[in-house]
């Protein structure tokens, strides 16, 4: 096993640049998570905005418009001052100022035109919010008016009428939902890492052992090419599992329990998958380059561009129709893809036959590249 013990010797010198790749990916897996698991039960809540209302009319109407708006939102007082409204209004202070006109309450009953006066920053959202509960509420009263309901009666009417409203609930889990769960953010990643720590680390060494000088010594020895081969995969898998088993502790440093579950179960196995990805790549490319200076531009134009197109740093549901359908000819897709069904699926063994085909496509990419690879050296090999 010299071969075997040689690699991860060659792999210890590397060891500074994968812990400097796989901390800064952690750290921004961490911040992502993190961040979503606080906006998780706090997607949408109503806003509530201050008011001051000048009643001009102090009649039994004007009264029950001032207690509708008030529900929803703070009521202020202030002085019927011009310059001090506006400076009020200016310094956000006060949101919006309704000032009730004389004669409003039975302009409304004889089913006249007067409308309330509403002053507020242009162009904000304030003046609309509250226009809207003005005009809705005068609406509904009048028809209940015209109906014949007495004052009193309309008022209460009304304000039942004005207080429905549409219960809101979000969607937990769904593959069209837009909002993804912290453990989406930990494993979303992780083509970007594997690319590159794989062709700057194991391209490396797999490079110097294409060495034709290293190659004539290693003929002279008792070792035959097929064992050389089969240890150097022996180390990559080691190592690569390794890998995989260190980020699943620091996902579950991060996310706690909620790792050790079906969902966390399958994004490993996902991990492994990609794994197979990055092992072909990094096979086939030790084969075609010679000069280890260019792997970082190889991991820099491979692995960010695929993972721009494929939706590891801009999300499928914002990427065109087109680019989509493009990106399934990229194997980091289908690791997308099943990370995004692994989190909306439900917590349960039949969802997973949902996820077996990305994984499948991974593996069918793994070959390829890999049997790319073994055919281009075989053709280096007959020219010689």
């Amino acid at each position: 096993m010299q071969v075997y013990k040689t690699f991860f010797l060659m792999l210890k010198k590397q060891k500074g640049m994968i812990l400097m790749y796989l901390g800064i990916f952690v750290a921004v897996a961490w911040l992502v998570a993190g961040q979503g698991q606080k906006n998780e039960e706090k997607q949408f809540q109503k806003e509530s905005y201050t008011f001051a209302v000048l009643d001009h009319d102090d009649t039994e109407i004007s009264r029950g418009l001032t207690a509708y708006m008030g529900k929803e939102h703070k009521q202020v007082e202030i002085r019927d001052d011009e310059e001090l409204i506006q400076d009020e209004i200016f310094a956000r202070n006060v949101n919006a100022v309704i000032r009730i006109p004389k004669g409003f309450g039975e302009a409304l009953k004889a089913g006249k035109e007067l409308r309330p006066v509403l002053l507020s920053v242009p162009g904000t959202v304030y003046g609309q919010v509250f226009q809207s509960l003005g005009t809705e509420y005068e609406k509904v009263l009048k028809m209940n008016l015209a109906g014949g309901m007495d004052v009193t009666e309309a008022l209460k009417t009304t304000e039942a009428t004005c207080r429905e409203s549409v219960p809101v609930s979000f969607l937990e889990s769904g593959e069209n939902t837009q909002s993804h769960s912290s453990l989406y953010s930990f494993f979303v990643y992780i083509p970007y890492v594997f690319f590159s720590i794989g062709v700057m680390a194991f391209g490396t060494i797999l490079i110097q052992f294409e060495k034709k000088e290293l190659q004539n010594r290693m003929n002279c020895s008792g070792y035959s090419r097929r064992k050389i081969q089969t240890e150097l995969l022996l180390g990559m898998l080691t190592a690569g599992v390794g890998l995989c088993a260190l980020y699943f502790l620091i996902a579950y440093a991060g996310l706690g329990n909620k790792i050790w579950s079906f969902k966390g179960l399958l994004s490993a196995v996902n991990m492994l998958c990609f794994m197979l990805v990055t092992f072909g790549f990094v096979y086939m490319i030790s084969k075609m380059v010679a000069k280890t200076q260019l792997l970082s531009m190889i991991s820099n134009l491979v692995g960010l561009g695929m993972c721009f197109l494929a939706g590891v740093f801009v999300p499928l549901e914002y990427l065109s129709d087109t680019l989509v359908k493009a990106a399934h000819f990229l194997p980091v897709y289908w690791y997308v893809e099943a990370v995004r069904r692994i989190d909306a699926m439900a917590e349960d063994s039949m969802s997973a036959v949902n996820v077996l085909p990305d994984f499948g496509m991974q593996i069918l990419f793994a070959v390829t590249l890999a049997a790319a690879g073994a055919a281009y050296a075989r053709r280096c090999q007959k020219r010689i």
